[in-house]
């Protein structure tokens, strides 16, 4: 009797376990598996740049939905920790950064790109398809930082997905490998 009470905590105990993590994979937030973060709730997936950490933190934001906040950072990564940043030891390395963002405050992602670009004077607009995928592009180059900021907009669903990039000339290859690895479902 003890063996079959045993064996059926055990199978319960993984039967939970298992169900945990199903859950989990489909966060709003993603995970990282290998070298790719994993978004099933949003349907996309994408490279993560080799050394580069991904912030999975982000649940402890806040726990309101998008449309009660009006916007939703959803997942990052960047190019080295914030000690190796703020550090004042060897070469310094600007930070490189991907954000990925989920807005609902706006119907099209026309609207958004269209208010962002007016709105932060942007440089440059463009259309550009990755996978199979509108994204509208919006950039900003800041010369004396020598860094490049570009928003890669696109509709999930009902919503504009933003991912926000920062990179610098020693990042450049590898930040647009990652955003071209980008693919939805």
């Amino acid at each position: 009797m003890r063996k079959i009470i045993l064996l059926l905590s055990m199978a319960l105990l993984i039967l939970v376990s298992g169900c945990n993590k199903a859950k989990d994979s489909k966060s709003i937030y993603g995970y990282v598996q290998g070298d790719k973060y994993i978004n099933k709730e949003l349907g996309f997936s994408m490279d993560v740049p080799q050394g580069w950490i991904v912030n999975e933190n982000f649940e402890n934001l806040g726990e309101g939905t998008v449309e009660e906040l009006g916007t939703k950072t959803v997942g990052g990564m960047v190019n080295m920790s914030m000690e190796e940043a703020l550090s004042d030891t060897g070469e310094k390395e600007d930070i490189s950064s991907i954000y990925i963002t989920l807005i609902g405050e706006y119907s099209s992602m026309e609207d958004y790109a269209t208010e962002q670009y007016t709105d932060l004077n942007f440089k440059d607009m463009s259309n550009k398809k990755i996978n199979g995928k509108d994204y509208i592009v919006i950039r900003y180059e800041n010369s004396d930082r020598q860094e490049k900021c570009d928003r890669y907009v696109t509709m999930c669903d009902d919503k504009v997905l933003v991912f926000s990039v920062i990179s610098s000339d020693d990042t450049i290859e590898e930040v647009d490998k990652s955003i071209e690895s980008i693919k939805f479902k």
